[in-house]
């Protein structure tokens, strides 16, 4: 499986719309999971914080 991580995260840095930087930040949750089960979660917190901000439940589901 291809290490997706450093391509998420440059698209979550320049990413302006905030439900496409959280969907981008579950990807890159779910891309570290297997390796970085602590990284994973801290994304995952951070998601589901925004994702509450905005009122996006989608995103903020998907953190969970």
């Amino acid at each position: 499986m291809e290490n997706q991580t450093p391509g998420l995260e440059s698209k979550i840095s320049s990413a302006t719309d905030l439900k496409e930087k959280i969907d981008l930040k579950n990807l890159l949750a779910e891309s570290v999971r297997p390796v970085d089960i602590v990284h994973s979660l801290e994304i995952s917190t951070e998601v589901i914080e925004l994702g509450k901000e905005i009122s996006y439940s989608e995103g903020t589901a998907r953190g969970y």
